[in-house]
């Protein structure tokens, strides 16, 4: 007796399914791609708003800000009046450099400034008031592999969010990374003052407090 031929996949109906697997994932990923940097966006914007918080807490309590990060959460020496842990997440340092303290693992850096002998401008922008204690913080952007490691439009959307939207102005601008926004007479190194987010391997530096 014959054996009824086992039915299987013909050479066209596979083609047809790889196709449509295709298709799916080219709407599908860049839509997942989109929707993990949107949230990774939220959580940079939620933890700008952690910190501020942070430290306008800290300040309230100390008469001061912070040296390094690890003050918002341990007892600094001689601090009395310390109400902390300020933050929930502990930094992994106790330097002012937060090591991978973005969404998108890069470095943030604490930069502080007390008792000033003269007024300085945060990035020496003239539209906003001078001050001599301050505290703000460096969003490193590396480049790797010839991208930065943060999208550009990314931080393009967070200084929508959260200021003005010009890289070169406001409490949010784009500069060479590891140099101290506070500057009493120039401009910072390589300030960007164009339209849009352009500078790979720059960093993004954020006005905190100050008083």
């Amino acid at each position: 007796m014959r054996r009824k031929r086992e039915k299987g996949l013909t050479l066209i109906e596979l083609l047809t399914v790889v196709a449509i697997v295709a298709i799916l994932a080219a709407i599908l990923i860049p839509y997942s791609f989109n929707r993990l940097e949107d949230s990774r966006i939220a959580r940079m914007e939620e933890e700008i708003s952690s910190i501020r918080s942070a430290i306008f807490l800290f300040f309230n309590d100390n008469a001061t800000i912070p040296t390094i990060w690890q003050d918002l959460v341990i007892r600094p020496t001689g601090f009395n009046n310390w109400r902390g842990p300020y933050i929930n997440k502990a930094p992994n340092t106790t330097t002012a450099t937060w090591n991978q303290g973005t969404p998108w693992k890069t470095n943030l850096v604490l930069y502080r400034l007390v008792g000033a002998a003269a007024d300085n401008r945060f990035a020496a922008t003239t539209n906003l008031y001078p001050f001599r204690n301050a505290f703000a913080i460096e969003i490193a952007n590396p480049v790797v592999g010839g991208s930065p490691t943060i999208p550009l439009s990314s931080l393009q959307k967070i200084d929508q969010d959260i200021d003005n939207g010009a890289p070169g102005s406001g409490f949010m601008i784009e500069a060479n990374p590891a140099i101290s926004p506070f500057i009493t007479t120039t401009n910072m190194a390589g300030l960007n003052t164009g339209a849009n987010y352009a500078g790979a391997g720059r960093s993004a530096y954020i006005l905190i407090f100050t008083y």
